[in-house]
């Protein structure tokens, strides 16, 4: 004799090809009717995605209460519900050409692959991009990993194993680099995020290659005259000239100081700079305001007549003159 849950998956299976696709097609006439009688057109599969989006709903309900009770020690009336339940979901989705389903792994799926609605989702990373926030988060992950940490389950397949291992090596690191790690993750949610589009995907990129791609090694395609590769390789026009493949980093071409780093380090540098600029620049007209010479005037009059204030030597200043330096 099988186990409980082979006993399940078998009396399902059997009652899946039993059913074939009658309950997905009952239930699709119902909505058929009511639809001609209104006067719309029928379109069979807006129907589909239209159940299979209230099915994905109910997925999320399932999922908590298997995480707050496993599936194994739910009372059997729930048990029954919920293969009831998947039967049609599973009929739902052999409807869709080309799906082949297993009883048991689609069991797992529903169980054990988390759902997060949409603003939760928008929440979750909006929070992982704040910094306050996301020391909130961190804070609750740690309480909750103490608790209860991640423990193998029964059935456990090799990609559930590595993320549980993963999650509980990232539980051990120190505060601040699990903090570092999920601002990085927050700021980068176009690259991780799954319901982002892809149009907003590839401005992302787009606007931050230079960065997203610093230090990355690509391989492109040089001439050289004793190269393998010919015009014909690439596609282009028979002209004779012979390729090579190298490796170069990200926005290198052929020299070290055509480099995307040192590009990069010149823009920090010049940012600095401006920075630094605007700073000196500020101190230098609050000087010259309190001696009067802004042509400005003070909101409280009282205040005109506090004495001036020159600038600290460690500001760099001589004189109220920026350029010039100690």
């Amino acid at each position: 004799p099988g186990s409980e849950e082979e006993d399940h998956d078998a009396a399902i299976d059997k009652l899946l090809a039993s059913l074939g696709r009658s309950g997905d097609d009952m239930w699709k006439d119902e909505d058929e009717k009511m639809l001609k009688d209104d006067g719309y057109e029928v379109d069979e599969d807006e129907i589909l995605q239209a159940k299979l989006k209230v099915m994905e709903e109910e997925i999320m309900i399932w999922q908590k209460k298997n995480l707050h009770t496993p599936f194994k020690h739910w009372v059997d009336d729930d048990k029954k519900e919920f293969d009831t339940w998947l039967v049609d979901y599973g009929s739902t989705l052999s409807s869709q050409p080309g799906t082949k389903l297993d009883i048991s792994e689609l069991r797992n799926k529903v169980l054990y692959d988390i759902r997060i609605s949409k603003d939760d989702t928008d929440e979750l990373w909006n929070g992982l991009a704040d910094e306050t926030e996301a020391e909130i988060i961190l804070n609750q992950l740690r309480e909750n990993f103490a608790k209860n940490p991640p423990m193998p389950r029964e059935g456990e397949d090799d990609e559930e194993r590595l993320q549980r291992e993963e999650f509980t090596t990232f539980m051990q690191l120190p505060f601040e680099d699990q903090l570092l790690q999920l601002r990085e993750i927050g700021s980068l949610r176009p690259m991780y995020d799954e319901s982002v589009s892809d149009e907003d995907r590839t401005k992302f990129y787009d606007d931050n290659e230079e960065v997203l791609l610093e230090g990355v090694v690509e391989t492109t395609v040089v001439p050289d005259r004793e190269g393998e590769i010919t015009d014909s390789h690439l596609g282009l026009p028979q002209k004779g000239v012979r390729y090579r493949l190298q490796k170069f980093k990200h926005g290198q071409y052929g020299s070290k100081e055509s480099g995307s780093a040192q590009v990069i380090a010149q823009e920090r540098a010049l940012y600095q700079a401006w920075g630094e600029y605007k700073r000196m620049k500020a101190n230098h007209e609050e000087f010259l305001f309190r001696e009067g010479k802004l042509g400005l005037e003070y909101e409280n009059p009282e205040d005109a007549h506090k004495p001036s204030k020159p600038p600290k030597k460690e500001e760099g200043y001589f004189r109220s003159k920026p350029w010039k330096k100690e």
